[in-house]
């Protein structure tokens, strides 16, 4: 424990110097037990250059572990000591599912584990991935995988994405207008931001056709992308979630891609290394569950 500590904080300071006075140690010391990692794993962790310390690969694969074995050891004292086991959950999810699904989930968790230390985080799926390396959150719900193999992963549902505009602007298009991907990519469109799980979904089937495309308008609000559609800026694709009463009431018309379809998959997604407490077993459930009633409404 007290080796993976030293080596945190001089991966946080990028330097010996600085870490052993964070630490309040000697120089040499910090340097004896960094060494004393390298040798016991036989790799170096860091490259010096200029003065300052980088991870190397497989340095960086460590500390993702020694993170992860710090704050279950910090977790351990915790619930332990003040007799709260398995109390404590801290969550991601990307900002779609937080929009569609965070509601429901929250009011089962408050009739169900009222006394739950519950941390939740909503952002773009990239920064929740990032919290998800960094063992900030201990699980989350996302709709693109994240690189690498120390994941375990489940289906969390999903949605059909759909492309619209606004029905007044073009009275003269049918209810459903048609066209191709090609055509579609040569339109003004409003797209989420890069980074979001919405964005990817749309870039990777452009992608497949050898298409890319140069929004009119990006934004990290799916509810600012429907207004500007509404207006008659230009043809948002967005989760079937949003324009649906707008597509009752009429202020947009759907617009058909005959050729390719724009499909959101949420996954659950933890370390393979992580403690799951039965609260967190629980929350995740809720989650799932969520997904397959939503799937059976369709």
């Amino acid at each position: 424990m007290r080796h993976f500590n030293i080596f945190r904080i001089v991966c946080e300071q990028k330097s010996i110097t600085s870490a052993a006075e964070e630490l309040n140690m000697t120089q040499p010391a910090v340097s004896i037990a960094v060494k004393e990692l390298e040798s016991f794993y036989q790799i170096h962790l860091f490259e010096r250059m200029n003065r300052r310390l980088y991870l190397t690969d497989a340095g960086q694969n460590l500390l993702q572990y020694a993170e992860t074995i710090l704050c279950q050891y910090d977790e351990s004292i915790e619930n332990l000591r003040n007799k709260k086991i398995f109390s404590k959950c801290c969550l991601g999810l990307n900002s779609t599912i937080g929009e569609i699904r965070l509601s429901k989930v929250m009011k089962q968790i408050k009739t169900e584990l009222p006394l739950t230390d519950l941390h939740i985080h909503v952002n773009h799926s990239q920064i929740i991935e990032e919290m998800l390396s960094t063992n900030e959150i201990d699980f989350a719900v996302i709709d693109q995988v994240p690189e690498g193999k120390n994941w375990i992963m489940y289906p969390c549902g999903g949605e059909r994405m759909m492309a619209v505009c606004s029905a007044e602007a073009n009275p003269q298009k049918p209810a459903v207008w048609t066209m191709t991907l090609q055509q579609l990519s040569e339109e003004k469109l409003l797209l989420r931001e890069k980074g979001s799980g919405c964005r990817e979904t749309v870039d990777q089937v452009l992608k497949s056709r050898q298409l890319s495309v140069v929004p009119l308008i990006e934004s990290t609000s799916s509810q600012i992308l429907l207004k500007q559609a509404e207006e008659g800026m230009g043809i948002a694709v967005l989760p079937e979630y949003y324009v649906k009463e707008d597509l009752k009431s009429g202020k947009l018309k759907e617009i058909n891609i005959s050729d390719a379809v724009f499909e959101r998959n949420d996954i659950l997604i933890h370390h393979h290394n992580k403690y799951i407490t039965p609260a967190m077993r629980t929350i995740m459930d809720f989650f799932r569950d969520s997904a397959l009633e939503d799937s059976k409404a369709e």
